[in-house]
C-alpha cells in the first residue's frame, strides 16, 4: 500500500492515489454515491455502471438453463416436453401462468412455475422466444 510519512512518528498517511483507488472501487460495487461519482467523472471515470448497463443481460438464458432436462438447450424439447423455442413471450409468460395456478394440467410444470417470479417469467420468456423453433 502506497503511504507517506507525517510528522508523527509511526503515523501513516495514505497517498491520495489510493482515495482515487477506493472511490473507482466503490463505485464498481455500486457502493458509491453521487458526491464520489462525479469528482470522478470529471477526471476522465465514467461509472461503471453504464458499460455494464451497454452489454447485453445473459439473465434470461441463466435462468432458462434449469428448463434445459427437459425442454434441452435453446427451448428445443427432449422426449415428450413441449417445444418452446421460438414461442412468442407473451404466450410462454401465459403458459407458466396457467402452470402456476393449476389451469393447465402438468407432471412437474405446476411446482416449477412457482418458484419464479414475474419479472424471472419474463427473462425467460424473451430469451426462449429469441431462439429458434426446432426444424
Amino acid at each position: 500500500m502506497n503511504s507517506v510519512r507525517t510528522g508523527a512518528p509511526g503515523r501513516r498517511r495514505h497517498a491520495p492515489a489510493l482515495w482515487a483507488v477506493a472511490a473507482v472501487v466503490a463505485v464498481a460495487a455500486g457502493l458509491a454515491s453521487e458526491a464520489i461519482e462525479r469528482p470522478l467523472e470529471r477526471l476522465g471515470f465514467a461509472p461503471i455502471r453504464s458499460a455494464q448497463a451497454a452489454q447485453p443481460s445473459t439473465a434470461g438464458r441463466d435462468l432458462a438453463a434449469s428448463c434445459t432436462g427437459c425442454h434441452n438447450t435453446d427451448g428445443r424439447a427432449i422426449g415428450m416436453a413441449l417445444p418452446i423455442a421460438g414461442l412468442p413471450a407473451d404466450r410462454l409468460i401465459q403458459l407458466m401462468a396457467d402452470f402456476r395456478d393449476g389451469k393447465r394440467p402438468a407432471t412437474v410444470m405446476n411446482q416449477i412455475s412457482k418458484g419464479y417470479t414475474p419479472d424471472q417469467v419474463k427473462l425467460i420468456a424473451d430469451y426462449l422466444a429469441a431462439q429458434a423453433p426446432k426444424k
